[in-house]
């Protein structure tokens, strides 16, 4: 078989499983298609009615974005023991997230002679830097962390991923601001009661302290640990499929009353 005839065969499979999804999952509609999957909704029709080529970046974004496992819509068998979900008579709501460009803030350097729950200075990065993270809104931003103060919550190198909207509740690891102050705290919510909040230490360590609402400006949950060496610039060349170095970046904080994080 020559190869621009298994290429044809590939694309006529891509094309009737993303046909599927969109009957199954979305109710015919490419319109919800290319909204809750971040996808040009000209370009879906360019597939159908043009014979457009869906390219092999474009599948593995679409399975990433549809919780599907990798080769779902090539039509390939599920690796063994992976969780598969179920596309006909799926009822269950689908989150989708998307892999997106996390803006990195800057550089936590923690003040010396300060212990694990001791505020950390914020150095501000020369130009934009970024860590791909998926996630279901445009809601995240990160720091890298630099020193081994918090192993092994994370090493020196690594970034930490926090969300604006997330409400903090007992148990969270968060970020901290405080009022007319350039730094801030990395630490776990212990509880809040009254005008006090309670923190204790991010690595597990013994020790608490407690510190009033009216000293703190806002308090952003944090939700990931990324590994060290996944950031890049915005004018870097990238070559991860699932990428568009081009999309706009925009980011939204919404600061959460402290009243209600009681």
């Amino acid at each position: 078989m020559s190869k621009g005839k298994i290429v044809d065969e590939v694309h006529q499979i891509r094309k009737a499983s993303i046909q599927e999804i969109i009957d199954e999952m979305f109710g015919g509609s490419r319109y919800t298609f290319a909204v809750e999957t971040d996808t040009n909704y000209d370009l879906i029709g360019h597939w159908f009615k043009d014979n457009k080529k869906i390219s092999d970046g474009t599948v593995y974004r679409l399975e990433i974005a549809l919780s599907l496992y990798p080769g779902y819509i090539d039509r390939m068998p599920p690796p063994t023991g992976m969780w598969v979900k179920r596309l006909k008579n799926s009822k269950e709501k689908i989150n989708i997230n998307i892999i997106r460009d996390v803006l990195v803030r800057g550089v936590l350097k923690q003040k010396e002679n300060q212990g694990v729950l001791g505020r950390w200075d914020v150095e501000k990065k020369k130009g934009d830097e970024f860590i791909e993270f998926a996630s279901s809104k445009e809601n995240t931003y990160g720091f890298k962390i630099h020193g081994e103060k918090i192993r092994p919550f994370a090493k020196h190198g690594d970034f930490i991923v926090a969300n604006t909207k997330k409400i903090p509740k007992p148990g969270d690891d968060v970020v901290v601001y405080l009022k007319d102050r350039a730094d801030l705290i990395l630490a776990e919510l212990r509880y809040i009661e009254g005008d006090d909040i309670c923190l204790g230490s991010i690595t597990g360590e013994e020790g608490v302290i407690t510190i009033q609402k009216d000293t703190v400006d806002v308090i952003h949950c944090i939700t990931s640990v990324v590994k060290r060496g996944n950031a890049y610039k915005i004018d870097d060349e990238v070559t991860i499929p699932h990428i568009d170095s081009k999309k706009e970046r925009r980011r939204s904080e919404t600061i959460p009353d402290l009243d209600d994080l009681g």
